[in-house]
């Protein structure tokens, strides 16, 4: 969604915050849902990508059957940044890796601004990283109990709001700004009935 509409790529949006018109190209990003005492859990991680032909993100797992102890998180793990060449929705291929001692993109929104300073009014946003104080995996703090009869909604105005795309357009390794982006991505989704 952005500001309560829902997203259509390629359609601007217009941001009171900072007087801007913009349009979000591409929203790929990985979920994990995790049991909190499993050392592997790579076959629950999804790639999510939301496009002109995929406009609901599905995450084919009934959520009102998870127990409490499961999390919910955006990325991927340090493990998993480290075992080596995997496939499915992990496969490099895909376009969600950066290199071997950067890891995996867990988050990419990439668009376009009209207050945007980079060449094209483009922005990129690829958010990732997982060792030492670059580690963008992150929770996502809703009440799993709430799930019954609700769906998960991205709110990505929130995103933009706290986002000038004047001063800081692209980031493309981890980084500080990574780490604030990630958390802030993270806490745009809530759930709707």
């Amino acid at each position: 969604m952005f500001q309560g509409e829902p997203l259509i790529i390629g359609k601007y949006y217009f941001d009171p915050i900072h007087q801007d018109s913009i349009c979000i190209t591409s929203l790929k990003f990985y979920v994990t849902l995790k049991d909190k005492h499993e050392e592997r859990y790579e076959d629950k991680v999804k790639l999510m990508e939301y496009d002109e032909e995929n406009r609901h993100l599905t995450y084919h797992q009934n959520l009102t059957d998870v127990p409490s102890e499961r999390e919910l998180l955006i990325g991927i793990d340090s493990t998993l940044n480290t075992c080596g060449a995997l496939s499915g929705d992990l496969d490099p291929s895909v376009g969600m890796y950066w290199t071997w001692n950067t890891g995996y993109i867990n988050v990419k929104i990439e668009g376009r601004s009209k207050n945007c300073s980079a060449l094209k009014h483009e922005f990129q946003f690829h958010l990732g990283g997982y060792s030492g104080k670059y580690k963008g995996i992150r929770q996502v703090n809703l009440e799993l109990h709430d799930f019954v009869k609700c769906k998960m909604a991205i709110e990505l105005g929130d995103f933009f709001a706290a986002t000038d795309l004047r001063q800081k357009p692209q980031v493309m390794s981890p980084s500080d700004e990574g780490n604030r982006l990630a958390t802030l991505f993270a806490n745009t989704f809530h759930l709707i009935r």
